[in-house]
């Protein structure tokens, strides 16, 4: 796929004001309890993680390190104490304008690329990259009773939202908020109720194209080394 003029003057601007802003680091880890990731379908409706079709035992949290070269890197994981098992990673990048309160982010890797794309754009599309979960996979099982199979369609997915909302005390941080959202469209395989048994989504109903999201939202703590 040909890069648009409007991603290159994107690509452009958030590096000429990456390379303005503070040459800081911060640690963001999440209040526990607080992660909430929000899937939503046309055609097939709204589904959360953690959810009962995967019965993963312990608390959802997310960790983002924003490092001095602007550089990011974390995961939204399960943690029961013993052991951490990974949604999935997050890398990108980051920048925060001089005397903001909102610190901006980016996840890497193409879209545009689907599977074949690295970074987080890559664990969220390929099976063989994904610590957990990965679009294709996860969707059908959250909604296990209207979808047989998503394929998204890769360059229409973008995404919409990656802000880190600050809570100032004069030039202290007190708190954040971080919100990512994922939006697209996907062509979605839906399905009709097999009643002769059990009812089961095992029935195809035609494949439509549909708009897709997903979003991580949740309160943090946020800390800078220097």
């Amino acid at each position: 796929m040909k890069t648009t003029l409007k991603m290159l003057l994107a690509t452009a601007m958030f590096t000429t004001v990456a390379s303005t802003a503070f040459a800081e680091s911060y640690e963001v880890n999440s209040v526990d309890g607080s992660v909430k990731i929000t899937v939503s379908l046309q055609g097939g409706g709204v589904a959360k993680i953690p959810a009962p079709s995967l019965p993963l035992a312990g608390t959802l949290k997310q960790h983002l390190s924003l490092n001095a070269d602007h550089s990011m890197n974390g995961s939204i994981y399960f943690s029961n104490g013993d052991s951490d098992t990974a949604v999935f990673n997050l890398t990108g990048s980051w920048y925060r304008p001089v005397d903001s309160k909102v610190i901006y982010y980016a996840i890497d890797g193409d879209p545009t690329k689907g599977e074949a794309s690295d970074g987080t754009w890559g664990s969220l599309f390929d099976p063989a990259k994904a610590t957990l979960v990965n679009l294709q996979g996860f969707m059908p099982i959250l909604f296990n009773k209207k979808v047989a199979s998503i394929s998204p369609i890769y360059p229409t997915v973008t995404l919409k939202s990656g802000v880190i909302k600050l809570k100032l005390a004069g030039d202290q941080i007190k708190g954040a908020s971080t919100n990512m959202t994922i939006s697209g469209r996907a062509m979605v395989s839906y399905c009709k109720m097999n009643k002769a048994a059990a009812p089961a989504c095992d029935i195809p109903n035609g494949i439509k194209d549909a708009s897709f999201g997903f979003s991580a939202i949740t309160k943090s703590t946020i800390t800078s080394p220097h």
